[in-house]
């Protein structure tokens, strides 16, 4: 059963699991201090915000907690935005989805096992500090094989000398030379390619994958030349998932090294391999919900061989799906998103 049948009184383990992949991609946990009668109290909370509102509405169906619109400037769209503070409501919450979580799965334990309201303040503010810790240290010393990885400089030198690169990464002379040794990741997207899964999915997978991918993955029409090639990309700071998703479907791995010490590192990652996005996006439809129309229109108006004109109106559509708000009709819009180009 989709997510968008549940009812208060009954979740079904496909929804929690489609509520954790949205927590693990969207989901903040946390810990606060509000100030009563001169003394300091500590509570735990989760917030999401989204433009696009059906899967914040439908955890407040289930969950309860506050829903506000929040108040922006023209330049910016505006969100709803989901606060659970209760803490019957958090440990009800962070309860169902905890068997499924990935990347929040300490922090949601730190909450469920170790935080009390009535403790010292001393303690939680231990607590608060630990889950501020999971939180900065995501990434981290994260590495992945070289065949894997591609890291992204953000001053565009050369990885083996101080030259100007030249493409991923590397400079004219050095190029060849990473790609025999494996250093670049290439991903064919022309025809005729079968996809062969490197694993099957798990019983609850399919769910949890939907969920990340509402919360943050992004389904795009690129061109090469003359030909459109669908591809869908993730951007995080937690490489969990996305290396679960790139051991089944297979893909490109990038890291993104922190440009300031504000900024954490990053892992994206790509599939474009045409055979492997449909079996990805056929996978997650039963189970989407935010992002359910723009994976429809691929799978349904996509075609190898489609001339520029008609990939550049599908290309159109598709941005205006994204563009849109809550609260704003269906227009045309021709402002890029996700990274498009």
């Amino acid at each position: 059963m989709p997510p968008s049948t549940v009812a208060r009184a009954q979740v079904s383990e496909q929804d929690k699991a489609y509520f954790a992949g949205y927590t693990d991609a969207d989901g903040c946990i946390s810990l606060a201090t509000f100030v009563r009668n001169a003394a300091r109290y500590w509570y735990a909370y989760i917030f999401f915000g989204q433009t696009q509102p059906e899967t914040v509405e439908r955890l407040q169906a289930v969950y309860g907690g506050s829903l506000r619109v929040e108040k922006r400037d023209l330049r910016r769209r505006r969100q709803k935005q989901l606060r659970l503070q209760r803490l019957n409501d958090v440990r009800r919450f962070l309860s169902d989805i905890r068997p499924h979580l990935r990347e929040k799965y300490a922090q949601a334990e730190i909450i469920l096992e170790r935080f009390d309201p009535r403790a010292d303040l001393d303690t939680n503010q231990a607590l608060s500090a630990r889950l501020a810790q999971l939180k900065a240290t995501r990434l981290g010393t994260f590495t992945i094989e070289p065949r894997l990885a591609i890291e992204v400089q953000t001053h565009r030198k050369c990885f083996d000398c101080t030259a100007r690169a030249f493409s991923r990464g590397f400079c004219a002379k050095h190029y060849q030379k990473a790609k025999r040794e494996g250093r670049l990741v290439t991903n064919p997207k022309g025809t005729g390619i079968p996809f062969v899964s490197r694993r099957s999915l798990k019983e609850f997978d399919a769910p949890y994958f939907a969920g990340y991918f509402d919360g943050d993955g992004c389904v795009l029409l690129r061109r090469q030349g003359t030909r459109w090639y669908p591809c869908i990309a993730f951007s995080q700071t937690q490489p969990q998932t996305l290396m679960e998703l790139h051991s089944i479907y297979g893909g490109s791995l990038a890291i993104v090294r922190a440009r300031d010490e504000r900024s954490r590192p990053k892992l994206n990652y790509q599939l474009v391999q045409r055979e492997a996005v449909f079996a990805m996006l056929q996978d997650m439809i039963p189970f989407l919900i935010e992002k359910r129309v723009q994976v429809e229109l691929i799978l349904q108006k996509y075609r190898a061989g489609m001339s520029l004109h008609e990939g550049q109106s599908l290309k159109e559509q598709l941005s205006d799906m994204k563009r849109r708000t809550f609260d704003e009709p269906l227009t045309k819009r021709r402002t890029n998103n996700c990274g498009e180009s």
